[in-house]
């Protein structure tokens, strides 16, 4: 008989949304950070062009550059396991430090399973774009797109199409997921 994995449901919520940005995913309790930084990457919609932190106590796991001295620990060394043990333990994800955007990963549940696939649940909001300043910026960028008058309106409808900041596709984060 084989033994089923340790699984974590997390929710991560984009910190200050308003309406909240979030994902519930699942994922295998013995992942390391760097594995983990890239289902959050998926599973909130962003591009992974930026750096990132996972804060944790006094403590930030990262990419690590020694010539920068950036006061990270690396984040392929240390496991979620390790560090969250109990429900409502949290983290937080800093993603984009210029932008800011910051996210609360808290732990819903511990749970047992023979799938190991990281996978989305359910979900909120759509993720902002990409360098689009910060929370103020999106929530201008939302003014100006349902405005046709606004001066940019047309620029922001060519740069992101037909964007709907209510619509998320769980169905394609998830076979996102599947190939991580």
């Amino acid at each position: 008989m084989a033994v089923k994995a340790k699984i974590y449901q997390f929710k991560i919520t984009l910190t200050d949304s308003n309406p909240l940005i979030w994902r519930r995913v699942l994922v295998p309790a013995n992942l390391n950070l760097a594995v983990f930084h890239d289902i959050v990457q998926v599973a909130m919609g962003w591009q992974n062009r930026h750096s990132y932190a996972f804060d944790y106590e006094e403590y930030s796991f990262g990419e690590v550059f020694p010539e920068d001295d950036n006061g990270m620990y690396p984040a392929d060394k240390v496991k979620l396991s390790k560090l969250l043990t109990g429900v409502k333990d949290k983290l937080t994800y800093v993603y984009d430090m210029s932008n800011n955007w910051q996210h609360s990963i808290v732990l819903e549940k511990t749970l047992t399973s023979d799938n190991t696939t990281p996978l989305c649940t359910h979900a909120a909001g759509a993720c902002p774009p990409e360098d689009c300043g910060g929370l103020g910026g999106y929530y201008h960028l939302r003014l100006a797109l349902n405005n046709s008058n606004d001066p940019e309106y047309l620029r922001l409808k060519q740069r992101l199409g037909n964007f709907d900041p209510n619509f998320v596709d769980t169905k394609a984060i998830n076979v996102a997921l599947a190939k991580l």
